[in-house]
């Protein structure tokens, strides 16, 4: 059975973490999740190609990119900086793709998922298939 491991970084109250801050808790999880007997790692973006790049160098396994509820417009550019710059073999998206059906019903949200959902998803698979490639083409598998 496949064992896949997700890593999210929150701020505790009263903390303010600097972008370069949460990149480096990224990574640093990302590191100490890398030596578990995993199968896959769901990580979130780190902010920026040079983030992307620092996990592709430590990483032994593959990684897909959570979409963590950005908006979906800024998760199309996330997948594609994740996929050319860091290696991620693909993604995980929910809210960034359906947010705003929660607020609906009955045939609003069906309309919703079938004229504005689908094609997102479809959207994000499309820059995916673009630019994603196996993970050994970015990172060493362990032997």
């Amino acid at each position: 059975m496949p064992v896949v491991i997700e890593n999210l970084i929150y701020q505790l109250p009263g903390e303010e973490l600097s972008a370069r801050a949460r990149e480096d808790a990224i990574i640093e999880a990302a590191r100490a999740l890398n030596d578990l007997d995993i199968d896959l790692l769901k990580l979130e973006y780190p902010g920026s190609p040079q983030g992307c790049r620092r996990l592709a160098e430590i990483l032994r396994r593959p990684w897909a990119v959570l979409s963590a509820g950005v908006p979906f417009d800024q998760f199309t550019d996330i997948i594609q900086m994740a996929t050319d710059d860091g290696g991620a073999s693909g993604f995980i998206a929910g809210r960034s793709v359906w947010r705003e059906v929660v607020s609906l019903t009955g045939p609003q949200r069906q309309e919703f998922l079938t004229s504005v959902a689908l094609p997102r998803l479809d959207r994000l698979v499309a820059v995916a298939s673009q630019s994603a490639r196996p993970w050994t083409e970015f990172s060493r598998p362990l032997s």
